[in-house]
C-alpha cells in the first residue's frame, strides 16, 4: 500500500503546509515541515490519488494496462499522476538521474527532452562548448566506454546511429586483430582483410568458401528433410 502526502482540507494540517502547497501534491515543497502520511486507500474514490483534492473525470473508455474502467472514475488527475514531474515529484533527487549507467539531467525544455523531461548530460555539455544545440540525430560516443564519464576529453559527437556504430565496430575490430579496418566473418567469425571476404547478406561479410559450405549443408539438411517428409507421409 502506498503513502502519500496530504493536501486536502478534510485532515488538520501544521502551520505553514498549506502555503507550501501547490496545486499538485508538491511533497519537495513540505521539505522541514510536519505534514500528515496517510493510506491512498483512504482517499475517497472519484478524487485524485496524489492527494491535491482535485475531482476526476470520467474514463471515456476501458484499458487494463490503466486500470480504466469505462464510466468510473479516474485514479489521477492528467499530469498528477507519479505525484508531479520534476521539482513537484516526491522521487526528485535534483534533477539528475540515473539510466543504465548514463548521467541524465532534468532539461523539460530542450528538443532532446524525454516524457519526463530528461536528457543526457553529454549532450548539454557539448552545446555548452560549441554554444549551439547538436543535431537530433547526432549522437555521442565515450572514447573510454565508461558512460558516467562526461569529461569533454572523452567525447566523440558522431553525425548519426550508423557512425556510433561504425566507431565501435572498428574499436572492437583494432582490439581483436590489430587491424581497424578488418571485418568479421560471419560463419568462422574469424578477422580478415575486407578484399578476402564477400557479402555475406544482411550487412555481413564472410569468407567465399565459408558461405559455400554453409550453402551446402543448408541445402542438405533441407534435402534429408523432404525425404523424411515423404517417408512419413
Amino acid at each position: 500500500m502506498g503513502l502519500f502526502y496530504l493536501s486536502t482540507n478534510k485532515y488538520p494540517e501544521s502551520p505553514g503546509v498549506r502555503e507550501a502547497l501547490g496545486p499538485c501534491c508538491a511533497a519537495r515543497q513540505l521539505s522541514g515541515f510536519s505534514f500528515w502520511r496517510i493510506a491512498m486507500s483512504e482517499i475517497p474514490k472519484g478524487l485524485c490519488q496524489c492527494g491535491c483534492g482535485g475531482e476526476t473525470k470520467l474514463a471515456r473508455q476501458s484499458d487494463k494496462n490503466k486500470g480504466w474502467i469505462k464510466g468510473q472514475p479516474l485514479k489521477f488527475i492528467a499530469g498528477h499522476y507519479h505525484f508531479g514531474k520534476g521539482p513537484l515529484s516526491v522521487l526528485w533527487k535534483g534533477g539528475r538521474t540515473d539510466n543504465h549507467g548514463y548521467v541524465m539531467v532534468f532539461a523539460p525544455d530542450h528538443p532532446r527532452a524525454t516524457k519526463i523531461g530528461y536528457v543526457g548530460e553529454p549532450y548539454l555539455i557539448v552545446e555548452k562548448i560549441l554554444g549551439k544545440l547538436l543535431p537530433l540525430s547526432a549522437v555521442i560516443h565515450h572514447v573510454n566506454h565508461d558512460k558516467s564519464d562526461n569529461s569533454p576529453e572523452n567525447f566523440v559527437v558522431c553525425q548519426d546511429q550508423t557512425y556510433h556504430n561504425l566507431l565501435h565496430s572498428r574499436e572492437k575490430a583494432l582490439k581483436e586483430c590489430g587491424y581497424v579496418n578488418w571485418r568479421k566473418c560471419s560463419f568462422c567469425k574469424q578477422y580478415d582483410d575486407p578484399l578476402n571476404l564477400v557479402n555475406g547478406g544482411n550487412r555481413n561479410m564472410c569468407h567465399k568458401s565459408c558461405k559455400t559450405q554453409y550453402d551446402k549443408e543448408r541445402y542438405q539438411l533441407k534435402k534429408n528433410k523432404n525425404l523424411e517428409d515423404i517417408r512419413h507421409g
